[in-house]
């Protein structure tokens, strides 16, 4: 059995406990993708004669999907029942894909955001303090820096885009602004 295969059967284990909701996203995501179609032959490389079946799963699963379709929704629809529209699905996954969000980093925010809209009016309350303190820790001197790398690309993404994240309560969530700032570095915003 692979590592892989060892991490993923043992989901109870202290890897899933530790781990990043995201990183479990990934790994998820990299199990499907590895254990998808059998007719699929990884490419050969001509030079080495080699396969680099694993970096292309890797890649695919690291990147956002050529066709919003692929996210999956699934988990949000049954979360928000009515209030789910397709206009919603069709501008979050716009909004996803334009950040170069995977469907593993995309599984994540949707769990994650469930949590948090589950969350007592108190927890939430707590999230913007912690929030700062969890940030402040994570990216030192630079916070002030970081956060105003943060606020450029939401401002690049719309006003829409901030009002979702403070309505969903994420603007207050360390893992998501993590990621949006890793996502704004991605794509050379800076301050100048």
């Amino acid at each position: 059995m692979s590592q892989l295969e060892d991490i993923m059967a043992d989901t109870d284990g202290p890897y899933w406990k530790a781990a990043h909701p995201e990183h479990r996203a990934t790994v998820e995501r990299v199990a499907e993708l590895l254990n998808g179609a059998p007719d699929t032959k990884p490419a050969i490389d001509p030079m080495t004669g080699e396969s680099n079946h694993l970096g292309e799963v890797m890649n695919e699963a690291l990147s956002a999907p050529p066709d919003i379709a692929e996210y999956d929704w699934s988990g949000v629809r049954e979360f928000e029942g009515e209030n789910w529209t397709p206009e919603a699905e069709q501008t979050l996954g716009d909004w996803f894909r334009d950040l170069g969000v995977s469907v593993a980093q995309q599984r994540s925010v949707t769990q994650r955001y469930q949590e948090v809209a589950t969350m007592t009016p108190e927890q939430r309350g707590r999230m913007a303090d912690e929030a700062t303190t969890s940030l402040q820790s994570i990216w030192g001197k630079q916070f002030d820096h970081s956060v105003a790398v943060v606020e450029r690309l939401i401002d690049r993404m719309g006003p829409n885009f901030r009002q979702t994240l403070i309505d969903s309560g994420l603007n207050n969530d360390v893992a998501t602004i993590n990621s949006l700032y890793g996502i704004a570095r991605s794509r050379g915003i800076t301050l100048a």
